[in-house]
């Protein structure tokens, strides 16, 4: 499995970076390189032929439509439906969490955590595939922004986490539309299930501090509320997951056929040149996000003042 070695050979690279941060070579550059290799290997590429001296056509054998159709069928839609499983697991945990007695509620909410490890698991993999509809729509070719709506991390405010509990509007029409994406999705998940204390985030002249009415929702409440935070966000993960593999269906959105189709009428992309540039470009994760801010900052090697 493609994500499987990349996962090893993330794990693996720590030692280049941390002998040599500074290095103009990035080992992360050499992932990308490789995943790429490993990807186009696995689909059963040959070597595309060059042109002979006597300017005869390339030698059979590499086809950009049929690599690019083989991603969006065998890969991206692949991950999206793993990921799409995992959620539902997710959201139902997270109703029983919700919905559990008092007595019950620790116990749910354990079974919760290993839920939302399971779904984090699923999306990581396909974390790489922010082409068309899960990528920017600022800087990606057919972007929808689908992949904030579903994890917004590196962008997350924890204090206006805070702040929702004690407005408690999540499950009014129009929240998850109107609200910023780093109030939702998986990594608000994670603030919820994951929190311990009964401690907000917030300065103290914030409102929900300066007012009293964080320390009004008490023990019993503040647990009871970020289940049912937790249940709502799952909920709309679900929604944008579907979303997503809807896109790409070939039966509805029929985004894999846009990129398959690269150069074709109708396709978002002029040619299977920027088809392939968009996969490429988007397996850079490994390097700007996995490497320089995953590992590098929680190690000290990178953005450290000491």
């Amino acid at each position: 499995m493609q994500q499987t070695w990349v996962m090893r050979m993330v794990k693996e690279a720590g030692s280049p970076l941390a002998t040599s941060p500074h290095s103009s070579r990035s080992w992360g550059t050499v992932v990308t390189i490789a995943v790429v290799a490993t990807v186009l290997r696995g689909l059963g590429c040959e070597p595309a032929g060059n042109p002979g001296d006597d300017g005869s056509e390339a030698t059979a054998g590499f086809d950009a439509s049929v690599q690019l159709e083989a991603v969006a069928t065998q890969l991206v839609l692949p991950a999206y439906n793993d990921f799409l499983e995992s959620a539902r697991a997710l959201e139902s945990a997270t109703g029983t969490w919700e919905s559990a007695p008092e007595t019950d509620r620790a116990e749910a909410k354990d079974a919760a955590r290993d839920a939302w490890r399971e779904a984090m698991l699923d999306w990581q993999r396909a974390e790489l595939f922010q082409i068309g509809p899960a990528g920017s729509s600022i800087t990606v070719v057919g972007g929808e922004d689908l992949r904030d709506e579903i994890y917004s991390w590196p962008t997350v405010n924890p204090c206006r986490l805070d702040q929702e509990l004690v407005e408690s509007v999540w499950d009014e029409s129009g929240f998850f539309s109107n609200e910023l994406v780093n109030v939702y999705g998986l990594d608000a998940i994670e603030y919820l299930l994951f929190r311990e204390d009964s401690e907000n985030t917030c300065p103290p002249q914030i409102p929900i501090n300066s007012d009293g009415s964080w320390d009004a929702l008490g023990d019993d409440g503040l647990e009871s509320k970020r289940a049912a935070y937790a249940s709502a966000a799952s909920t709309h993960v679900v929604a944008v997951a579907e979303q997503l593999i809807a896109a790409w269906d070939p039966t509805q959105g029929d985004f894999s056929g846009q990129l398959a189709g690269a150069g074709e009428d109708g396709s978002v992309y002029l040619d299977t040149s920027q088809g392939m540039n968009a996969i490429f470009n988007a397996l850079f994760y490994v390097e700007l996000i996995v490497k320089d801010r995953k590992l590098a900052r929680p190690l000290g090697l990178r953005d450290c003042s000491t």
